[in-house]
């Protein structure tokens, strides 16, 4: 929070020493050295500011990110749970096991960026697999033919209730697949990848 304070500081510093500067010289004509001289401290701080800002890339961060794309990249279950509708009948189980992959093995601290704001979109993530995690085994049962469908005994006893479970499913699903490519997307930033 420091840093970005004294960023947005220099900024506004480097507006209002222009802004002193150019009312001394169009109203006298003259050159004032004071304006001059803060202008350039202000934009030599922003400069480094923003210089050792991308400079800390952690090598740690990049590896497990290589790591997440590959155990969790959007082509396998995030692709499923975003274009499938549960109502629709009986799934496979396997089309989410990349979730349970990344719920049950990245909840710890050999799975944590360093980088703070890559943790928290992390985390945040984790946390909404955790609840379609949870829901899929509160309210899956297996069929026959080992697949898992949402259970007809509760459409058949309370259709609002298996309408909400529905709506659940689908809302959470959404949750994953917006902060699945926040985190993907502000990782690429941060960590400069192409």
């Amino acid at each position: 929070m420091g840093k970005l304070a004294l960023k947005y500081g220099s900024f506004m510093n480097i507006l209002l020493m222009e802004a002193w500067f150019l009312y001394y010289f169009f109203r006298d004509g003259t050159i004032s050295w004071e304006p001059a001289t803060l202008f350039i401290t202000s934009l030599s701080a922003l400069v480094y500011l923003e210089f050792t800002e991308q400079v800390k890339i952690d090598p740690t961060d990049k590896k497990l990110f290589q790591e997440f794309m590959s155990m969790l990249s959007y082509e396998g279950s995030i692709m499923y749970i975003d274009s499938t509708d549960m109502s629709a009948g009986p799934f496979d189980p396997e089309n989410h096991e990349d979730l349970r992959n990344f719920y049950y093995h990245w909840d710890n601290a050999s799975h944590e960026f360093n980088h703070k704001g890559i943790e928290k979109r992390k985390k945040i993530l984790w946390e909404y697999i955790e609840s379609y995690i949870i829901a899929l085994d509160t309210y899956t049962v297996p069929t026959d033919d080992n697949k898992r469908i949402i259970s007809p005994e509760i459409k058949e006893k309370d259709p609002e209730k298996w309408r909400d479970i529905i709506y659940n499913f689908h809302s959470l699903a959404g949750q994953i697949v917006i902060s699945h490519q926040e985190l993907v997307r502000y990782t690429k930033k941060k960590l400069r990848i192409i």
